[in-house]
């Protein structure tokens, strides 16, 4: 995780980042604390109108928060453009395929792993 030596300055703003981009935040913060049960699939919804399944434990949700509150990846999306193609490999459960295809691109995704895979699908 990103923030995780980075003390309570850097945990503010990543818990207000949570409120701010979960429509249903309880499920990221019963994960983040490692109290969310396992062995199933839970439905989250970012007020931007995305939704992904994730797992707990698995880096799931840290990944969402990667792309959409601490924007690691914007330097290569703003790259990406209306009609581009991205190929997206290792695509896990499609969240940079998803920012892409926010943009316009045309993206095809690979992943190996099969629970991934039906995650991404």
């Amino acid at each position: 995780m990103i923030i995780s030596d980075a003390g309570i300055r850097g945990k503010v703003p990543h818990a207000l980042g949570i409120l701010r981009l979960y429509r249903n935040p309880w499920i990221r913060i019963l994960e983040y604390f490692g109290i969310l049960p396992s062995g199933k699939t839970y439905r989250v919804d970012l007020r931007n109108g995305v939704r992904f399944h994730v797992r707990p434990e698995s880096g799931d949700l840290p990944i969402i928060d990667e792309v959409f509150i601490h924007r690691v990846y914007d330097r290569a999306l703003s790259r990406i453009g209306q009609g581009e193609r991205v190929i997206d490999i290792g695509a896990n459960i499609g969240v940079f395929a998803i920012a892409a295809a926010a943009r316009g691109a045309h993206v095809v995704c690979f992943e190996p792993l099969h629970d991934n895979f039906d995650l991404l699908l």
